[in-house]
């Protein structure tokens, strides 16, 4: 389901604050503000049992004659802990793609080709996320906000983190704040000031990548107490619709190569 010229900025961007091997080393300041400021966005993010937001996003895929070129998408998402989510999310192509867990099942439901696939499955968010995004190949990038290592991705495997400053985007006060992570990403966080300490903003530099790809998201409308129906998070086939495998993308790889010959 991934789009081939966009592809490999997409698995930087599913990969954007995952542990890694250390390319940065130690060295630039690490402000307390600063790493105080993203503690209090992990701890708002990890309080809550339920959470819902918005998003817009882009990011930057380089192409075989090195030139970049920018594609996005926007989408929402809900959660309920432990081990329910639901999302949905629009590429600029029009493309609408739907993700449910339930605790039970995991589904996507791809409406262009009246299409789904679902398979029993148990486990907390956490766990769906890494099928999804690691075994299937599901493009991800904003799902370790609702993770359980947001902290130790952002402050743990930090190198050097600093404020900025005081920022309005829109109506809303917040904080930008700069991370340096040890395997080569530049995180920038606008925070939400006051007690609701959410990100508005993310950017995220991958240094040490082939033409240096960002990516970038545009939060909003956040709801960290969403009363929401267990429908939501239950997949219900459409009619009509047809039912195919999960397919990892080792193997479909190795499907499209029998194919061609």
């Amino acid at each position: 389901m991934v789009c081939p010229r966009s592809g490999r900025a997409q698995e930087a961007a599913a990969a954007a604050m995952a542990p890694g091997a250390a390319t940065t080393e130690p060295g630039a300041m690490t402000e307390p503000a600063a790493v105080e400021v993203v503690k209090r966005m992990v701890q708002t993010l990890a309080r809550a049992e339920s959470m819902s937001y918005h998003y817009d996003e882009s990011y930057d895929a380089l192409q075989e004659d090195g030139e970049i070129l920018e594609f996005g998408r926007r989408g929402e998402t809900t959660i309920r802990r432990p081990d329910h989510v639901h999302g949905e999310q629009w590429s600029r192509e029009g493309r609408h793609v739907e993700f449910f867990y339930d605790g039970k099942a995991v589904s996507v439901f791809d409406e262009a080709h009246n299409a789904y696939a679902t398979t029993p499955r148990t486990g907390d968010l956490d766990s769906v996320t890494d099928f999804l995004r690691d075994e299937i190949g599901f493009k991800m990038p904003l799902a370790d906000l609702f993770g359980r290592d947001l902290g130790p991705m952002l402050i743990e495997n930090g190198v050097a983190a600093r404020v900025i400053g005081k920022e309005k985007l829109g109506d809303v006060e917040v904080i930008h704040v700069a991370v340096r992570l040890r395997q080569g990403a530049d995180v920038q966080l606008w925070i939400r000031t006051g007690e609701i300490a959410v990100p508005e903003r993310i950017v995220i530099n991958y240094a040490t990548a082939d033409g240096r790809p960002q990516f970038r998201a545009n939060l909003s409308e956040w709801d960290l107490s969403p009363r929401v129906p267990d429908r939501l998070f239950r997949f219900d086939a459409p009619k009509g619709a047809k039912a195919v495998p999960f397919l990892a993308p080792r193997r479909a790889a190795a499907a499209a190569q029998e194919d061609g010959q």
